[in-house]
C-alpha cells in the first residue's frame, strides 16, 4: 500500500509540473466558454403544429429534415376566416406556416417583400390574403380571395392547391347557408366555421409516451450548446488521459515497471495508481467548467449544475480511461496522440453532437450507440422528457464503457509485464 501511495503522489507531481497538462485543463474550458459567449441570433423556425408569427424582414430557418412544405403567408385580413384557412392547412400535417400580418400594405409592397424572402431562403411558395379576404368568401368570389406567389417548382405544390381549393370551397359552402347581408349573418357564419373546425377535435383525446415528446426551438438551441460543451469536454478529457499515458510510457521506456515488479508492489497496484489519478483530474476539470459556465458566460445548456456534474464526471472518467488504455496498446506517445485525436473526431461526429442522427441510415444509428457522447445527448433528451430513469441508465452506460476499457487496459498491462 505504501508503494501505491508513493507512485500516486509522484504521478500527481509530474502532472502538475507538465505545462501541457495545465494548459489543457485550463485552456480548453476557456475555449468552450468563449465559444458559448458568442451571441447567436437564431432565425425563426417551425415548432410543429402552430402558426409561427414573423415580423417584416425576419429570417426563416427551414428544417433540414422533414417532409413538411414551408409556406409564408402575408395576412392582410387577420380575420377568423384566414385563421380557419391556415389552421386547416396545419391540420393536414403537411405544412409549416409562417404568418406575417401585413394590414395596410399595398400589393406592390407585398410582392417586393416576397422577392426578398425568396432570395434569402429556400421558400418555394408564399400566399397573400387580402384585406377583403372574408368578404370575398362571403360573396362567393373565392378566386379573388387568395394570391399565390411561387418562386420555384416543388412536387408538393399541386397538393397544396388541392387543399386550398378544398378549404376555401368548404368556407364558401358555409357562407351560402345564410345570406351575408347583415352582421347577424356574418356572426352566424363565424359560428358555423367554429362548429366545423371543432367537429373532429371534440372527439380527439391526446395520449403520449416517454419517447413521443418533441423538444421546442429553445430547447433545440440549448441542446446545440450542450453538444458543443460535450465535444470540448471529451477532447480535454482525452488529452488529460494522454498526459497520464505519457508518464506510463516514459516509465516503460526507462524500465521503471521492471524495477517496481522486483519490489513488493504488484502490477495491479501500479496500474491502479494511474487509474485513480483520473478521479481528481476529472473533479478539477468539472469544477472549472461549472465555475466558468455559472460565473463568466451563464450560457443556457439546458441542464442543472448537478446534472452537468454527473455528465461531465462520467464522460471525463470514460475518455481519460480510454487514453490510458491506448497507452497500454502502443509504445509511442505520438501514436497515442494520433489515435486519440482520431477517436475524438470519429466519436463526436457519429454521436450526434453536430447534427442529428435520428434520421440517418440504420448503420450510423447503430454505430452511434457505441459512442459515449451519444449517451450524453440521450441524457439531455431524457431530462427534457422528465424521464426519471435516465440518471440510472446514464451511470450504468458510463460504467459499462469503463469496464470495457479497463479490461482492455489490464490485458495490455499483462502483455507489457510479460515483455
Amino acid at each position: 500500500m505504501t508503494g501505491f501511495f508513493t507512485m500516486f503522489k509522484s504521478n500527481a507531481k509530474l502532472l502538475l509540473r507538465n505545462k501541457g497538462f495545465l494548459c489543457c485543463i485550463l485552456f480548453l474550458p476557456l475555449l468552450t466558454l468563449l465559444w458559448l459567449a458568442i451571441p447567436l441570433e437564431y432565425p425563426i423556425e417551425s415548432e410543429g403544429d402552430n402558426i409561427i408569427e414573423v415580423e417584416e424582414g425576419e429570417r426563416i430557418l427551414l428544417p433540414m429534415v422533414g417532409l413538411e412544405l414551408s409556406i409564408k403567408v402575408y395576412d392582410a385580413s387577420v380575420s377568423k376566416s384566414s385563421q380557419y384557412l391556415l389552421e386547416g392547412l396545419l391540420d393536414t400535417g403537411s405544412y409549416s406556416i409562417y404568418r406575417e400580418k401585413v394590414t395596410g400594405k399595398t400589393i406592390t409592397q407585398i410582392k417586393e417583400e416576397a422577392i426578398t424572402t425568396a432570395n434569402r431562403s429556400n421558400l418555394g411558395i408564399q400566399l397573400y390574403l387580402p384585406e377583403d379576404f372574408e368578404e370575398c368568401i362571403l360573396n362567393g368570389e373565392f378566386k379573388e380571395a387568395i394570391l399565390v406567389l411561387k418562386s420555384n417548382e416543388d412536387e408538393r405544390i399541386p397538393l397544396l392547391y388541392e387543399n386550398l381549393n378544398r378549404l376555401i370551397g368548404g368556407m364558401v359552402d358555409i357562407s351560402h347557408i345564410e345570406p351575408s347581408a347583415n352582421k347577424d349573418s356574418i356572426r352566424s357564419y363565424h359560428e358555423l366555421l367554429k362548429e366545423r373546425d371543432g367537429n373532429i377535435e371534440s372527439r380527439v383525446e391526446t395520449v403520449s409516451t416517454k419517447n413521443s415528446r418533441v423538444i421546442t426551438a429553445k430547447e433545440r438551441h440549448q441542446k446545440e450548446n450542450f453538444g458543443y460543451t460535450i465535444s470540448f469536454l471529451s477532447l480535454s478529457s482525452l488529452l488529460i488521459g494522454v498526459f497520464i499515458t505519457g508518464i506510463f510510457l516514459k516509465e516503460k521506456e526507462y524500465q521503471v515497471l521492471r524495477r517496481i515488479t522486483l519490489t513488493k508492489t504488484k502490477i495491479a497496484g501500479y496500474g491502479l495508481s494511474k487509474i485513480i489519478l483520473i478521479i481528481p483530474t476529472t473533479i478539477l476539470q468539472t469544477g472549472i467548467y461549472l465555475f466558468g459556465l455559472n460565473t463568466f458566460v451563464k450560457a443556457e445548456i439546458g441542464v442543472s449544475n448537478s446534472e452537468f456534474a454527473l455528465m461531465a464526471f462520467g464522460i471525463g472518467i470514460t475518455f481519460q480511461l480510454l487514453s490510458i488504455t491506448l497507452g497500454t496498446l502502443f509504445d509511442n506517445i505520438l501514436t497515442v496522440n494520433y489515435v486519440a485525436f482520431f477517436v475524438w473526431v470519429f466519436t463526436s461526429t457519429l454521436s450526434g453532437l453536430y447534427f442529428p442522427v435520428e434520421k440517418a441510415s440504420t448503420m450510423i444509428k447503430t454505430l452511434s450507440y457505441l459512442m459515449p457522447q451519444s449517451w450524453c445527448i440521450r441524457f439531455f433528451d431524457g431530462i427534457k422528457g422528465e424521464n426519471t430513469g435516465i440518471y440510472a441508465m446514464f451511470i450504468l452506460i458510463m460504467l459499462a464503457f469503463c469496464i470495457v476499457f479497463l479490461s482492455i487496459g489490464t490485458l495490455g498491462l499483462k502483455i507489457t509485464e510479460k515483455e
